[in-house]
C-alpha cells in the first residue's frame, strides 16, 4: 500500500513478512519456514523479516535459507529505504 500511495515501485524479487503496528513497528510472526519456502518458490531473492524472528531463522535448515537473502527490521521505515525504486523524475 505504501508504494502505491508514494507512487514508487518495489524492487523486483523483494518481499517482507511481519505484522506492522500503526507506529511502524515490525512484529514477530509464526510460520516463518513456510513463508520463506513460498517466497523462494515465487522467485523472491530478498526477504525482510521481523528482527524478533532472528532465532527462528537460525534454527531453520540450510536448505530453507539457501539462495535467499534474509534481512531483519524493527521498524518499517528501515525496509522502505531498501526496497523502493527511486522516485519518477
Amino acid at each position: 500500500l505504501y508504494s502505491a500511495v508514494m507512487e514508487r515501485k518495489v524492487k523486483p524479487c523483494m518481499a517482507m513478512t511481519g505484522e506492522l503496528t500503526l507506529r511502524g513497528r515490525v512484529l514477530a510472526i509464526g510460520g516463518l519456514k513456510e513463508k520463506l519456502l513460498a517466497a523462494k518458490a515465487a522467485g523472491v531473492t530478498d526477504v525482510f523479516v521481523p528482527e524478533e524472528n532472528q532465532r527462528d531463522v537460525a534454527e531453520l535448515e540450510e536448505e530453507v535459507r539457501k539462495d535467499i537473502a534474509i534481512h531483519y527490521a524493527k521498524k518499517v521505515d528501515e525496509i522502505w529505504k531498501q526496497i523502493l525504486l527511486p522516485e519518477k523524475r
